[in-house]
């Protein structure tokens, strides 16, 4: 009986026998062929996804038996329809179902002995789908590309149209080549059975590597492709293998030197497997003292945060957390990955400070005009650094921030402020910088009881744009040319003393030339006290609770036309019909608020309220 029929009976024996069983074939074939030898036994459980070329001469067997040579134990299944590209095995329901039930330590690839060429795209496609099902079936496991080589003599039919055919030289070199940027690209590994055979090639010609259709393995290239692979897959030297497949005992020890100087010897030149890194932004949010995380870790699969106050967590890739007590807190995310060699992890830590200070930037929509000079500001601090999308601005250490000279048009500005040796960093604020003029518009008072001339208005009157601005535009309210925070309605209600004007920016005015007739003078709104004008009005409507959690209630002796809830910067928060006696207020943060409630009779009057 020869050899290969001895492989034949062995391969569908496994494919009937429960993998209880396999070892018991294994521990034949060391029997049948010998062992040499080795320090440490290893096994390994290995799929193999192709074609004829895995096909031909039962390579999976191959490798089996010059494993067992060397005292290590291959266990294998595989799927091998002839002629079958990585896209076709990708929706094939028999190889997914091998991948998803294997706890497979490699997964081999091998394409149709063209498609790296004549087909890329879904050669890439088709890689990526299959590398993607055998990560999530099978986490620690390693896809193995296997690396085919070119045509003895090039493929002439195709060459006509496909120059890069012509030649074996060119068709090696291409093929490999793709394999390789494939493998960098998911961070995997090769089997370069192509290399070993073009080393052959050139330094033993003799040796025919090819059957007789020039494509295909002979019975030599099949030894040659399982040397290729016992190095891979177990991490050995191939020089140990005593099995020679009924080769020459001179030729067999050829090709597995030739594997051990291609593979075994550069074993880290074919793993383009990277390590996790870990890494990650943050920014404040809305609550108290909460953050929101943006995780930018490279090459893991797993990770885990540390928030520093004694709470993890796993399975949130964007994490917010708030802190329950200010302080200094360091947050680490470790990133991890795993193979065949372990688990590999790598930590990132960012210290987190929580202040008696919470920084905030004003205004916080801004318009500029080319050249305006306009800035941002934040509170007083004893120190100061601004950060364009979480990276640090040079030279940016003041409390005001030229946004015309320093921000991009998609700017996201926060900015971090000490006090007492506590740094605290702002919440994120995304301004548009604007390089287009702005008119500046007339304001109108609306009309009420408490108007005594049309420039002088009392606290609570609002201010509106003129109804002639209906394109779409952006607002911005100025109190003695200084640009009042949040105020970006068309509203604005009147909260304390100045002058008041407001500026819309205009899209339309982007490619016109004359810019200066877009100016027009603003109507300025003097504040004056009409307490004592007001004291009949002193108990028109009345509110409670006062302080308010939730629902603030209304009551009023006269007909409401509309109900207004404002901050104490005049910015209209939201707007009740008359019937709503009970209004939400949950929405707000905590602070001071103002209430103004028209009548019917366009009468007006204000009170304020805390909301807890």
């Amino acid at each position: 009986m020869t050899i290969p029929i001895i492989f034949t009976q062995i391969r569908h024996s496994l494919l009937k026998t429960a993998a209880i069983k396999m070892k018991k074939i294994f521990l034949l074939i060391t029997l049948l062929f010998g062992f040499s030898g080795s320090a440490q036994s290893v096994t390994r459980k290995v799929l193999f996804v192709g074609n004829s070329y895995t096909e031909v001469n039962n390579l999976p067997h191959l490798i089996a038996g010059a494993a067992a040579s060397v005292g290590d134990i291959l266990i294998f299944d595989s799927h091998t329809p002839g002629g079958y590209t990585l896209m076709q095995h990708s929706t094939n329901a028999m190889t997914q179902n091998k991948i998803r039930t294997g706890n497979w330590d490699h997964v081999v690839l091998q394409g149709q002995s063209q498609e790296a060429i004549t087909g890329e795209s879904d050669f890439y496609t088709g890689a990526t789908q299959l590398n993607t099902l055998i990560r999530q079936y099978n986490p620690c496991s390693e896809t193995l590309f296997y690396v085919t080589w070119g045509r003895k003599n090039g493929d002439a039919i195709n060459c006509p149209n496909i120059p890069v055919l012509c030649t074996y030289e060119t068709m090696d070199a291409a093929i490999t080549n793709t394999y390789v940027d494939l493998a960098t690209y998911l961070q995997t590994e090769v089997s370069p059975v192509a290399a070993v055979w073009k080393y052959l090639r050139a330094q033993h010609p003799n040796i025919e590597l090819y059957a007789a259709d020039e494509s295909h393995p002979s019975a030599v290239g099949s030894y040659a492709a399982a040397c290729s692979f016992y190095a891979t897959i177990f991490r050995k030297n191939p020089a140990l293998i005593s099995f020679n497949y009924g080769l020459s005992p001179a030729d067999a020890a050829v090709i597995r030197n030739a594997a051990k100087m291609i593979v075994y010897d550069h074993l880290s030149s074919w793993d383009f497997k990277l390590p996790p890194v870990a890494n990650f932004d943050y920014a404040t949010g809305n609550g108290i003292n909460e953050v929101v995380f943006a995780n930018s870790m490279q090459n893991a699969s797993a990770y885990l945060w540390d928030f520093g106050d004694g709470t993890t967590s796993s399975n949130i890739l964007n994490p917010n957390h708030n802190y329950e007590n200010n302080g200094t807190y360091t947050v680490t995310l470790t990133a991890s990955n795993c193979d065949l060699q372990g688990v590999h992890q790598n930590s990132y830590a960012k210290n987190i400070s929580f202040c008696s200070h919470t920084p905030t930037i004003a205004p916080a929509t801004v318009m500029l005009c080319p050249d305006s000079g306009e800035r941002l500001w934040t509170e007083t601090g004893n120190s100061y650094q601004w950060y364009d999308h979480g990276v640090l601005i040079p030279g940016a250490t003041n409390q005001y921030f030229d946004v015309t000279a320093n921000a991009n048009r998609d700017a996201a500005l926060s900015v971090m402020t000490t006090m007492n040796g506590c740094p605290e960093l702002s919440r994120q604020s995304s301004v548009g910088v604007h390089r287009w003029m702005f008119s500046m518009l007339s304001v109108d008072v609306e009309v009420g009881a408490n108007v005594f001339d049309g420039n002088k208005i009392c606290l609570g009157e609002t201010l509106s744009l003129n109804a002639q601005v209906n394109e779409p535009h952006l607002t911005q309210w100025y109190r003695n040319n200084v640009p009042i925070p949040f105020a970006n309605n068309d509203l604005l209600l009147v909260s304390e003393s100045g002058t008041y004007k407001a500026k819309i920016d205009h899209p339309v005015c982007t490619n016109m030339g004359a810019f200066s007739d877009l100016f027009m003078d603003p109507l300025q709104y003097e504040f004056i006290d009409c307490s004592l004008a007001n004291a009949k009005f002193k108990n028109a409507f009345s509110i409670s609770p006062n302080p308010v959690k939730n629902t603030l209630s209304v009551q009023s002796r006269e007909t409401v036309k509309e109900v207004l809830i404002c901050d104490m910067l005049g910015k209209v928060l939201s707007v009740k019909a008359s019937d709503k006696k009970a209004i939400d207020v949950s929405f707000l943060d905590r602070g001071l608020y103002i209430v103004k409630l028209t009548t019917v009779n366009n009468q007006t009057y204000t009170q304020k309220f805390l909301k807890e």
